[in-house]
């Protein structure tokens, strides 16, 4: 490699004005992130703790990217009660936690920003001797992202850490150390996946040794995912979790928060009922065709424009902290501390500026990294309509400035006039890769809308401010569901075309309605699930009056005549199920006879009842979800669906007793289907890379009320309702 020469920096700011603008952003720093964060333990940090945690006491993490399963865990561990999620996040982005899962959570994270603090001032010193800027105007622009770091110390994330890995995979690389650097990106995608995709930059530059670390690091960190936490909890996050992510499904698909051009495009051309009921128009195809097209004309020409082989550091520095603005710019929902990245960026190409003396292309640089790295997203309105979206994505549009400055750069850094080599062999196969990514893309976009708008007809009406609307159970005069909010998890009526709220101390799961008795059970979490029973409601004053029937229970299940009550108890995550008889029962059931049905080996997941009493679940004593039935009397177990390959859960008997309606996963996604119980007959009821669940009959056996998150985020589902008469 050429040795580095030193470089003047082409500024005439005084040292002290300098020193006062560090100043000034440090304190910034201080006072929205740093101070904040240490007083108090928002999310993120919870979410990676409560995993770390669950993992060191020894939990079965198959369940952990599940929403209601997840805050039931927090519930029990004792935490601040406020909404966390593992969902989208891989199993080995806890392992940084674990040493401080034994701590309370609040110290915890106090340990886990001093360790920040000590990431980010090992990221300065790094980019300062890999620059020529100097330490102070290095240190500028690390707090001009001003956003991203502070968000960053204020909940707790991962991406300071992730830039430390960012900048020592460069150093690694900019020494001669290729194979190094590939094995470093190997760590940090198993942080965050799109370290991954420099893959296709080592590829382009024909750095094999590179290329090898890469994809042997990676390979290393999914054997040893698969070691530590089980094939089980891989499988739910490569083929559930990842696509949608990959999607930009994996949260609010519409979120103008995260201005990413996924988002745009969806909410000018896709409809949602809550979440976009106002686009621009229902073009989906429209989204098809663009989001492609846009993906491919970003990446394609920038690889292109990469040079082959090792280059001059300056130019060396130039496309890796470009090729890391493009993978953001690429990015299907990035929060703004994913900007801490950025920061790598802006010191590389500013650095290769200052060593060409180009003054007025480095203020334009500082001043676009500055533009992305603003709040300037929060000024604009969060649920825009019509044309109106179009103002409600400032950073996207400053990102795309910042894409094409770098795409002048490293045009301008070339060897070669832009137009000989358009007409080369190379330019060629490039167009041949984008017609390929783009045809790729577009037919990836089909097939995942397809029946995403199919249950928009049979939509019920969602609680005001509620994120989740899920386990619906038809009781007196409408439905009972569970809602989740910023306060938590609420129990909620539907009758109508109205809803009504009723809010305990502690979170509420799965309403289980008794027509026989007229009463309600329902689970309400704390330090310890406990089952209750309601047997009025005031609606007028909201409150409801529940009765404790059972403790440390969960999921309640009531049969139709009242006679008996299921219900799970975990252990370590696992969970075994118990049925008793309420015949005789007024006060509490648990003392009284309640018999184990399956145990803790047989991990079972959920509960109903058929009409005739029969207990009917789901559970894996096998390694995969099956159906079950059981006698509460006698606790003979007898499989559902014998000879089927496929992975079911949510058994849910029709009250005639004709049809059993469950989920089963196919291709990474969970469909409803419905079995003839005379005929044998089975019927699939949904489709599309979305998720069916929870379904629940009406009292007459006509319909189906169910949770469906398809056009939504992964798991924060809407209910529908479905009519089976022609079936």
């Amino acid at each position: 490699m050429a040795q580095v020469q030193p470089a003047r920096f082409p500024t005439r700011v005084f040292p002290r004005a300098e020193s006062a603008i560090l100043l000034l952003l440090v304190g910034v720093f201080l006072w929205r992130g740093f101070l904040p964060g240490w007083r108090n333990s928002t999310t993120d940090f919870p979410n990676y703790y409560l995993a770390a945690r669950l993992y060191r006491q020894g939990f079965a993490l198959d369940r952990v990217y599940d929403w209601m399963w997840f805050i039931r865990q927090q519930d029990h561990v004792g935490m601040d009660k406020r909404l966390i999620t593992f969902a989208s996040q891989t199993l080995l982005s806890m392992l940084p936690v674990a040493p401080l899962a034994s701590l309370p959570p609040l110290t915890a994270k106090r340990v886990w920003l001093i360790a920040n603090l000590i990431f980010l001032g090992l990221v300065i010193l790094l980019l300062n001797r890999m620059s020529q800027l100097g330490l102070r105007r290095v240190m500028i622009l690390t707090f001009l992202a001003l956003d991203p770091v502070s968000r960053n110390f204020l909940l707790g994330q991962m991406h300071v850490l992730l830039l430390l890995l960012l900048v020592f995979a460069a150093w690694a690389y900019l020494k001669g150390l290729p194979a190094s650097s590939g094995a470093v990106l190997a760590a940090a995608s198993a942080l965050k996946i799109y370290p991954a995709f420099f893959l296709f930059y080592f590829l382009r530059k024909k750095q094999w040794r590179a290329v090898f670390g890469l994809v042997a690091g990676c390979i290393l960190l999914a054997g040893l995912s698969v070691a530590l936490f089980g094939w089980p909890a891989i499988r739910v996050y490569l083929f559930e979790g990842l696509p949608r992510l990959l999607s930009g499904t994996a949260t609010d698909p519409y979120s103008v928060q995260l201005n990413s051009f996924t988002a745009l495009l969806r909410r000018l051309f896709i409809a949602e009922p809550d979440l976009n009921p106002h686009p621009l128009a229902q073009i989906p195809l429209a989204f098809a065709l663009l989001r492609p097209l846009f993906e491919a004309f970003l990446f394609v020409p920038f690889l292109w424009l990469v040079g082959v082989g090792r280059k001059d550091p300056g130019r060396e520095m130039l496309e890796w902290g470009g090729y890391v603005a493009l993978l953001l710019v690429l990015s299907t929902a990035p929060a703004s501390y994913h900007f801490c990245a950025l920061i790598l960026s802006a010191i590389f190409v500013a650095d290769y500026l200052a060593r060409s003396r180009r003054i007025r292309a480095l203020a334009a640089w500082v001043a676009l990294y500055t533009l992305v790295c603003l709040p300037i997203n929060r000024l604009t309105p969060s649920s825009p309509s019509g044309w109106h979206t179009m103002l409600s994505f400032p950073r996207l549009y400053a990102e795309l400035a910042l894409w094409f400055f770098l795409l002048l750069e490293l045009n301008r850094a070339h060897e070669t006039p832009l137009k000989p080599r358009l007409r080369t062999r190379e330019a060629a196969v490039f167009g041949c890769i984008l017609i390929f990514l783009y045809g790729a893309g577009a037919a990836s976009d089909f097939r995942n809308l397809r029946g995403q708008f199919d249950d928009y007809a049979g939509r019920e009406a969602m609680p005001a401010k509620s994120f989740m609307a899920t386990e619906p159970a038809v009781g007196r005069g409408g439905a009972w569901f569970v809602s989740m909010t910023m306060a938590g998890f609420e129990l909620t009526s539907l009758g109508g075309a109205s809803t009504q709220v009723f809010s305990f101390a502690s979170d509420a799961f799965h309403p289980s309605w008794s027509p026989g008795a007229r009463q309600l059970w329902v689970e309400l979490s704390g330090s310890r699930s406990r089952i209750v029973r309601i047997d009025q409601l005031d609606n007028k004053g909201r409150r409801a009056l529940p009765v404790t029937m059972v403790e440390d229970a969960t999921m309640p299940a009531v049969s139709a005549d009242g006679r008996w009550l299921a219900f799970i108890r975990e252990d370590k995550g696992r969970g075994s199920l118990w049925v008793a008889s309420l015949e005789k029962q007024k006060q509490m059931a648990d003392p009284l006879q309640a018999r184990e049905i399956a145990g803790p080996s047989d991990d079972v997941w959920d509960v109903s009842f058929a009409s005739n009493d029969q207990v009917l679940y789901s559970a894996q004593p096998h390694g995969k979800l099956e159906l079950f039935s059981a006698d509460p009397m006698w606790l003979k177990v007898t499989p559902i669906l014998t000879g089927s390959s496929a992975t079911s859960r949510f058994p849910a008997e029709s009250p005639d007793g004709n049809w059993l309606a469950y989920s089963r996963e196919e291709g990474g996604a969970w469909h409803l289907a419905l079995l003839n119980l005379k005929t044998k007959r089975d019927i699939q009821l949904t489709r599309g890379a979305c998720n069916s669940t929870h379904p629940a009959w009406a009292e007459d056996s006509k319909s189906i009320i169910y949770a469906t998150d398809c056009g939504r985020g992964l798991g924060l589902t809407a209910l529908a309702r479905l009519s089976i008469t022609q079936r």
